[in-house]
């Protein structure tokens, strides 16, 4: 038989033992016989193949240019068609005659072994997130395919991340007979996590994902990933996995309102927050359903009955958006007529609101007059307590004045909890990094400082996200505060028995 023909045939076997049910946009399929050349065949929109010579990179081309291939790895080489997702192939000269790997959509990943046209194995379940449960992490589970490789035993490497700023982070390593050897994760950088208040510290938030505390464990062992929120195949336009998504999409915090679960997210630098509803159980999916904003404005807050602060609208008020309803799976918040009152005065800029529902009490940061912020987005040089917030007569019960680094520069995030307000710094304080300084709310004094120990290193990079630190006192009277840290990627934990 010609060896052309028996080329043909070999793709056609190959491409045949594919799922004829599913699209399966951007899979590549290697072939080599004998001592031809390898080739490589994507597969198309409705099933059309166009062949790709792997000796000849600069020419593999669907939609848009293939990277560049080097290295004995798979690697990023192209566009799915529906969705703008990434197929993966390796490097022409350390070709052996059985790579595929196919990925169409997010979260519907798979790999497979093809040896001379035989199929030999699969990786991941079928479904990726999506399967079983959705949104919960298995050790076959694989989602948002970066790259993978394999060591001479045919090991096989496999990173994962969700979106292009980094998230959802895991590398996977399998046996060659597809038996999960170990997972590693990493799923934060320039991220505010905080604690799910019905869940007494056990349960963590981020912006795609929800950590459970196992705080019986010693220190850095208490954290396991429970879920990913996020669904992109389901979900192409939530505004977590665009490339820019980390830009507004950097602290988290979840609250239970109308008996739903509701996700609130806010940016870097503030700006307001986007709104996403999980589905009825048992997944944990969830999905934009609004965004309340205002540009240019750092004050914002979620209370713990789910309502939305807004501190610095621009009008010399303090507004409240209140939760309203469900109207189907889209919480309304009255954002047309928020409830107002006059700000407190003499403030020139109010960086900070946070408001107790429990005791109606108001926490005012910024700068007095005359003040400024030597960088941007800080928690201010003051921070003040009004008491009665809502009756229409507020009383100021104290001001306290706030502290600055080495550099000159005024905390970065604050939060209340129990009986003690909460302030990070932004950089080192007398040479330590992450200090966190503690304020009794019944008078304002100090009460102790909080930095990195041992256990990290005694080091925290900077902290440069409005709401970076989240506390949280247990019904066991412990305290729990999380705080960003940039430079190593994670969030600390610090817990603390006054």
């Amino acid at each position: 038989m010609p060896r052309r023909k028996r080329r043909e045939m070999a793709v056609r076997d190959v491409l045949g033992r594919l799922d004829p049910s599913r699209e399966i946009c951007g899979t590549a399929v290697v072939v080599k016989l004998d001592d031809d050349p390898p080739m490589m065949f994507v597969r198309r929109h409705q099933g059309r193949d166009q062949r790709i010579d792997v000796e000849k990179p600069r020419s593999w081309e669907v939609r848009k240019q293939f990277a560049d291939l080097s290295g004995s790895q798979w690697r990023r080489a192209g566009a799915c068609l529906e969705h703008g997702e990434t197929s993966f192939t390796v490097e022409p000269q350390h070709w052996r005659p059985w790579r595929l790997a196919d990925r169409c959509q997010d979260d519907a990943i798979s790999l497979q072994r093809h040896l001379e046209g035989r199929f030999q194995h699969a990786f991941g379940d079928e479904g990726g997130l999506g399967s079983g449960v959705p949104g919960t992490p298995g050790p076959n589970k694989l989602w948002g395919l970066a790259g993978a490789g394999l060591d001479a035993a045919d090991n096989l490497y496999v990173g994962c991340c969700l979106h292009p700023a980094g998230g959802g982070t895991a590398v996977k390593a399998f046996a060659p007979d597809g038996k999960p050897l170990w997972d590693l994760q990493c799923h934060a950088f320039t991220d505010g996590y905080s604690f799910d208040p019905a869940e007494d510290g056990t349960e963590v938030v981020g912006v795609d994902e929800l950590i459970s505390l196992d705080l019986s464990m010693p220190a850095g062992q208490e954290w396991s990933l429970k879920a990913l929120t996020l669904d992109p195949q389901r979900f192409p336009d939530d505004p977590r996995v665009k490339p820019d998504g980390r830009r507004g999409n950097c602290s988290a915090m979840l609250r239970t309102v109308g008996g739903r679960r509701l996700l609130y997210t806010i940016g870097q630098t503030s700006g307001g927050f986007s709104l996403f509803a999980f589905e009825d159980g048992p997944g944990h999916v969830a999905h934009a359903v609004g965004r309340i904003e205002q540009r240019s404005t750092w004050a914002w807050h979620v209370d713990l009955k789910g309502d939305i602060w807004l501190g610095d609208p621009g009008d010399g008020t303090v507004k409240r958006y209140r939760f309203l309803k469900w109207e189907g799976d889209k919480p309304l918040f009255g954002a047309e007529a928020p409830d107002s009152w006059p700000a407190p005065t003499g403030f020139d800029k109010i960086q900070r609101v946070h408001y107790d529902t429990a005791s109606d009490t108001l926490y005012v940061a910024g700068f007095a007059s005359g003040m400024r912020d030597p960088a941007w987005g800080s928690v201010g040089a003051v921070l003040e307590r009004y008491d009665g917030w809502t009756t229409g007569s507020p009383v100021k019960r104290w001001r306290v004045d706030l502290p600055v680094d080495d550099t000159k520069v005024y905390p970065k995030a604050m939060d209340i909890a129990g009986d003690y307000a909460f302030v990070v710094a932004v950089k080192p304080v007398g040479g330590q990094t992450g200090m966190v300084y503690v304020y009794n709310l019944a008078d304002g004094t100090p009460a102790g400082k909080i930095w990195p120990g041992r256990e990290v290193g005694g080091y925290s990079g900077w902290v440069d996200i409005t709401h970076a630190l989240s506390a949280f006192k247990r019904a066991d009277g412990e305290y729990l505060m999380l705080v960003e840290e940039d430079f190593r990627g994670k969030c600390i934990l610090y817990r603390w028995r006054p």
